[in-house]
């Protein structure tokens, strides 16, 4: 027959791939600034998340395979390497004015980290990789940064807009690929290592692309710091706005990195041993659902923006559906809806991280070699950080827990933070000192 699961995921691979060619495509054409080059920056700001998103979600299965109890390693690590790389690579773009040799660097130590993983499967290559991976996440300040001080000076919002594609047409990639290379590492005690190394292998490819094209990056460097039309922080209630921003973007970003990524795998994966069912199919999909719905969240913020909507009103939009979809999660524990409700967590995602990041990135400092946007990615980062040690500890480190448990407690917990986050915003916005 020729509809059997081997040529049914080749289809849809297929049909993923086409959908991401035919969108980039349109995306590229409708774009719109004074300076053509921003075209080859969007390009290759595709490319460099690619080899990200393919090994990013496995850092924990890999580490399961070798030493469940230290799983927690690898995961908590990703997020704390950004505490330190984020505002290092904010310095060193601004007292070197030149933003292009931080990210030639980064991919640089990237290619580097991931090589070891593709001969040797341990602990210790998975760490180094891991701190590849979590310096490929604290690029994001960065490129943002370049992006808006070359070609959108004064466009913030689109400037966002623009930059929360390509990471999304990346995961669109990667799913189809994961899913192929996952399904063949499969075997009936976990994962041949060896074959999901296979990762690693087709993400170093992507890297040399992108390390060779990062050498035509075209940056005028009389740009790199210029306030341009952003708000200076000066007075002191500013900055303590400015400081509870940061941290309601930790608790999103602790929200997000604890129910999707290489947890929300791991959570499915946990579901799929519940109820006798093999997921391993069906795992390179599940970021593809947070990822297009997460590309809705951010084109309906865009749509909102436009149409002046208040901000708190789209943050109490956000927010509910990500409150729903926790509380869904508490009850029902099919792998199937797990993954269909997975757009939830996506669409709250793409409207509150946007709408963080919008603010932050129209603010300044009057200091000379540390941004706004390099302080708080480093917050955010501590944010991935806690969460990652507190869902790997209540998964795997109380034995007690059985999975509805452990499931209750997360969920439970992550609805709290987002309660707290909420009278944050209404402070914040209430003052009208930063926001507006």
């Amino acid at each position: 027959m020729f509809l059997n699961p081997t040529n049914l995921k080749i289809l849809i691979n297929c049909i993923i791939l086409l959908f991401v060619l035919i969108v980039t495509v349109f995306v590229m054409i409708k774009l719109k600034f004074n300076n053509p080059f921003y075209k080859y920056l969007f390009i290759l700001y595709i490319f460099f998340w690619i080899p990200v998103m393919l090994v990013r979600p496995y850092r924990g299965t890999v580490q399961s395979e070798l030493d469940n109890l230290i799983k927690w390693a690898p995961l908590m690590l990703y997020g704390l390497i950004g505490v330190f790389a984020r505002p290092i690579m904010d310095f060193f773009g601004l007292y070197l004015r030149n933003r292009k040799l931080v990210v030639q660097t980064s991919v640089a130590l990237i290619l580097l980290s991931f090589i070891p993983m593709v001969f040797v499967q341990s602990t210790a290559t998975n760490i180094i990789q891991t701190i590849g991976v979590g310096i490929g996440a604290s690029i994001i300040g960065t490129y943002e940064l370049l992006f808006k001080e070359q070609y959108g000076k004064s466009k913030t919002l689109l400037t966002v807009s623009i930059l929360a594609i390509p990471p999304l047409f990346a995961d669109f990639v990667t799913s189809p690929i994961q899913s192929a290379v996952v399904s063949f590492a499969k075997n009936t005690n976990g994962y041949d290592l060896s074959k999901l190394s296979i990762l690693w292998i087709i993400a170093l490819v992507f890297l040399v692309i992108v390390f060779v094209m990062a050498f035509f990056i075209k940056e005028n460097r009389q740009f790199v710091g210029d306030n341009f039309q952003n708000k200076v922080l000066e007075k002191r209630d500013e900055k303590i706005n400015f400081g509870l921003i940061c941290l309601i973007g930790a608790i999103i970003l602790f929200v997000k990195f604890g129910n999707s990524g290489s947890v929300g795998t791991t959570h499915l994966q946990q579901l799929g041993i519940y109820t006798n069912m093999d997921v391993s199919a069906y795992e390179g999909y599940l970021s593809t659902v947070f990822s297009v719905f997460q590309l809705l969240g951010t084109l309906l913020f865009g749509y909102l923006v436009m149409k002046n909507t208040s901000n708190i009103k789209i943050f109490v939009i956000g927010l509910s559906v990500w409150i729903f979809y926790h509380f869904i999660s508490i009850l029902y524990f099919n792998p199937i809806f797990f993954i269909s409700i997975h757009s939830l967590n996506g669409f709250a995602y793409g409207l509150l991280y946007n709408l963080l990041l919008g603010y932050v990135l129209s603010l300044s400092f009057n200091k000379k070699y540390f941004t706004p946007m390099g302080i708080y990615q480093s917050i955010l980062a501590i944010g991935i950080t806690v969460s990652n040690f507190f869902t790997t500890f209540i998964s795997n480190n109380i034995e007690s827990l059985k999975l509805r448990d452990s499931i209750f407690i997360i969920d439970s917990t992550i609805i709290v933070f987002l309660v707290i986050s909420m009278f944050l915003f209404l402070y914040v916005d209430k003052k009208k000192k930063l926001l507006n």
